[in-house]
């Protein structure tokens, strides 16, 4: 099977894959959102921290931050989070009080990688 690929599933689930190498493989469920017209383009890494929804948008160098319904079928941008030093950032993870983005820093020359700490909104 190749990845990423989408089955259907009932109650507008996807079950979407990540090919990790040879095996083993990652799985993550997702629902449709509606974010009532907001645009999420280049979009790139989510976390969900309860009905909070952190979403990258790696080229505008910004994280979405989204608060959703308590089925998950809804939710509103409530900010955007930016930081001078996000150089297209890829995902997000949180650990404490704050968020790591990597850089994939697709506008730079090749050089040493890094993530930016931020503090989580």
């Amino acid at each position: 099977m190749a990845f990423p690929t989408t089955i259907r599933l009932p109650d507008e689930f996807r079950s979407e894959g990540i090919e990790t190498g040879p095996r083993p493989y990652a799985y993550v469920a997702t629902r449709r959102v509606d974010l009532h017209g907001e645009s999420l383009r280049e979009g790139d890494g989510l976390l969900l921290r309860g009905r909070t929804l952190l979403a990258v948008q790696n080229r505008l160098n910004a994280v979405a931050v989204l608060r959703l319904n308590a089925s998950g079928t809804e939710g509103r941008v409530v900010r955007r989070v930016s930081d001078r030093r996000f150089d297209v950032p890829a995902t997000v993870a949180a650990s404490g009080g704050r968020l790591h983005l990597p850089n994939a820093r697709f506008d730079t020359p090749p050089t040493w990688y890094n993530a930016v700490a931020h503090p989580r909104p």
